[in-house]
């Protein structure tokens, strides 16, 4: 086996999230809203559900600190690719009605200054919930609450 095929292996993989990051532009931007609504929405969902075994408790947590560090890793590996030259991608903004009127706006996107802090929120945010789950804390469902909503 030579040298050759694992770049080989890379250049098609590059080629590949080059056309995702530039063919699919409106799914990368949900997904980037997603990893930031999934720990919020998991946190909810553990702070109003009732007594929930602690199996279960866990389970949902892990789903909601997978979320964003496997988004973050896959957003990061397209912006590198579709985007070579910097500038914003995955841009959402939102209609906010009244507060445009006094020049409030939302915009929500990536550029080449914080997406070295997204992936880095994404992956210690992960590490951090699963420390937690396997950490045996007195109220591990409130920790894990907290942990979801940073």
């Amino acid at each position: 086996m030579s040298t050759q095929f694992p770049i080989a292996i890379l250049g098609g993989l590059s080629e590949a999230l080059t056309t995702v990051g530039q063919n699919n532009p409106i799914m990368n931007a949900l997904l980037l809203f997603l990893s930031i609504a999934a720990p919020l929405i998991m946190a909810l969902a553990l702070a109003t559900s009732g007594k929930l075994p602690e199996k279960f408790v866990k389970g949902a947590a892990a789903v909601g600190f997978l979320i964003p560090g496997l988004i973050s890793l896959w957003l990061a590996a397209v912006y590198i690719c579709a985007f070579p030259f910097g500038g914003y991608a995955f841009e959402v903004t939102a209609d906010l009605g009244l507060l445009e009127r006094l020049g409030i706006q939302l915009h929500l996107g990536l550029n080449g200054i914080s997406l070295p802090f997204f992936v880095m929120a994404g992956v210690v945010g992960m590490a951090a919930g699963f420390y937690a789950i396997q950490s045996g804390v007195e109220r591990l469902r409130l920790y894990l609450i907290l942990l979801l909503i940073m």
